[in-house]
C-alpha cells in the first residue's frame, strides 16, 4: 500500500491533469535507493515516468552544476515518435550524473538494472550517456500499459480518433454512416501498423450498444481494438559449445 505521507502533492496534481490530457508526467526521484523505492510506490501510475539521479551540466560560466534530470528525459520523449521507447536514447548536453550509476547489460545487480527492475529510469554511460528505462510506474503485470510507449500509443490513438471525427457529429445515422466512421479509424490503425506502432487493430460498430433506443436518442457506438507494439527489454542468448564445426576442417 502506498504511503500517503510520501505522495508528492505536485505529482498528485500533475497525475490528475495528465489523465485528462493523455500526457506523461516525468518525476525526479530521490537519489537514495531506499527512499527511491518508497517514492516510486507512493507516486507511481501508468503515465508516470520516474528518473534518478540528477544530471551534471556545465553552465556557460562557473563550476559544473547538478540539475534535475526530468527536463532532459522530457526532451527525449519530445524527440522520439510516440510509439518508440525512451530507453536507450542518447542524451546530449550533459557531462554525466550527480552520482555514479553502475551498469552492465548482463548484471542484474548493477544499479542501473536494479532501478529499472523497480520501474525507475536512470542515465547510464553506454557509447555516450543514455536514458535507460522502458517502463512507467503502473502495474508491471498489466501487459496493456507496462511499458511507457504502450501508454503513449493508447493515448495518441484515443486523441487522434476524438480529434478527427468532428465531421461525424450531427450527421444522419445510416449504415453508410457507421461504415464511414469505422473505415476512417481503420485507415488510421492501418497506417500505425505500417509504421510499426501497433501489431494490428480494427474498428467496428458496437452491435450491443447501438440499440433502437440509443440511436433514436442520437447515441452511436463503435469499438476499436489494437495491440501496441512492445519493445525488447531483456535479450537472452543460449550458449552451446559443439564440435560439429570441426567436421569440415579435415575433409
Amino acid at each position: 500500500m502506498a504511503d500517503d505521507a510520501l505522495a508528492n502533492p505536485v505529482a498528485l496534481r500533475l497525475k490528475a491533469i495528465s489523465e485528462r490530457l493523455g500526457a506523461v508526467v516525468i518525476l525526479d526521484g530521490p537519489e537514495d535507493e531506499t527512499e527511491l523505492r518508497k517514492f516510486r510506490t507512493a507516486n507511481g501510475a501508468p503515465n508516470v515516468y520516474i528518473v534518478s539521479p540528477k544530471v551534471r551540466i556545465a553552465p556557460d560560466s562557473g563550476a559544473a552544476l547538478d540539475v534535475p534530470a526530468s527536463s532532459y528525459a522530457a526532451g527525449v520523449l519530445a524527440k522520439i515518435n510516440f510509439w518508440e521507447s525512451p530507453s536507450n536514447q542518447e542524451i546530449g548536453g550533459i557531462l554525466g550524473t550527480s552520482k555514479a550509476v553502475s551498469f552492465a547489460l548482463n548484471d542484474p545487480q548493477s544499479q542501473g538494472q536494479r532501478l529499472n527492475a523497480i520501474q525507475v529510469a536512470t542515465i547510464v554511460r553506454q557509447d555516450g550517456l543514455r536514458l535507460w528505462g522502458a517502463r512507467g510506474t503502473g502495474d508491471p503485470l498489466d501487459l496493456k500499459t507496462n511499458q511507457l510507449q504502450k501508454v503513449r500509443i493508447r493515448d495518441a490513438i484515443r486523441e487522434a480518433i476524438q480529434a478527427s471525427h468532428r465531421w461525424a457529429v450531427a450527421k444522419g445515422i445510416t449504415r453508410n454512416y457507421f461504415d464511414a466512421v469505422a473505415n476512417n479509424v481503420n485507415a488510421y490503425l492501418g497506417e500505425l501498423k505500417r509504421l510499426g506502432a501497433i501489431a494490428g487493430g480494427r474498428c467496428f460498430a458496437d452491435p450491443e450498444a447501438n440499440t433502437p433506443t440509443a440511436l433514436n436518442d442520437g447515441n452511436v457506438f463503435w469499438i476499436y481494438e489494437f495491440t501496441p507494439t512492445p519493445v525488447s527489454e531483456k535479450l537472452t542468448f543460449t550458449e552451446e559449445i559443439t564440435d560439429k564445426y570441426l567436421e569440415t576442417i579435415g575433409a
